[in-house]
């Protein structure tokens, strides 16, 4: 019988001195004393001043950062290589100027903080190549339009930038009817660049007092978009 009391009164005083600890806000040791920080998304946007380049054009990007805990750098890339790397102003932003020769890939990267999250942005840019064209060879030039005597060939020359040597460009030739331009085949015209990236190419054949008009268009490859259309004036006189 003493026995059994003495037990029941240890286990009695051990209960009570554990509920006192517990009472006065003591964790136990295994329990966790602070809550998991959890990391915010970070707010990172990229822009460009065009999305429609040509070539040799200069093009600015401007990376946005929202509000973050205490990283406020931002490094901006082309092509995977670092274009600047910098914090951002007092209004959250980084800007860089790229001439561009092909088209770019732009992107933003965030490395992060203690409460925000790594993040990336990018933004895709063409890069029209640039076709340079122009009548040739003519007899003269007036009002616009270069002038072939009825025995020459109307010429028209072009290069292209960047260098397409090997690449095919189109031609286009329209007629004026007297009330508008129609075009001379319904088929498409290529020709091969040759080095430097260049082409002439002339008409036999044309009547007297007719006038037209010619265009090379390169249509684009994995590097460069289509280039621009310009069309160039010729009149065929006696």
């Amino acid at each position: 019988m003493k026995l059994r009391t003495t037990v029941a009164t240890a286990v009695a005083t051990a209960v009570a001195a554990a509920a006192a600890v517990l009472a006065l806000g003591t964790a136990p040791a295994n329990a966790a004393t602070t809550a998991p920080a959890t990391q915010a998304n970070t707010a990172l946007s990229i822009s460009a001043s065009t999305t429609h380049a040509s070539y040799n054009q200069w093009v600015e990007v401007n990376a946005h950062l929202g509000r973050t805990a205490s990283n406020r750098t931002v490094e901006i890339d082309l092509g995977g290589s670092v274009l600047k790397k910098g914090t951002v102003d007092r209004n959250g932003n980084l800007s860089a100027w790229a001439k561009l020769a092909h088209d770019a890939t732009f992107t933003a990267k965030f490395a992060g903080d203690a409460r925000d999250t790594a993040v990336s942005r990018s933004v895709f840019v063409q890069d029209a190549a640039q076709v340079s064209s122009r009548m040739v060879q003519g007899a003269y030039t007036s009002g616009g339009y270069t002038h072939y005597h009825h025995t020459q060939n109307p010429t028209i020359a072009a290069e292209v930038s960047p260098n397409k040597t090997g690449e095919w460009v189109e031609m286009h030739i329209q007629v004026w009817t007297g009330s508008s331009w129609q075009n001379v085949s319904l088929r498409t015209v290529w020709f091969k660049l040759v080095s430097p990236s260049a082409v002439a190419v002339y008409l036999t054949g044309v009547p007297a007092n007719t006038t037209l008009r010619e265009a090379i268009t390169f249509a684009g490859d994995s590097t460069n978009s289509a280039s621009n259309w310009t069309w160039q004036y010729a009149k065929v006189v006696n």
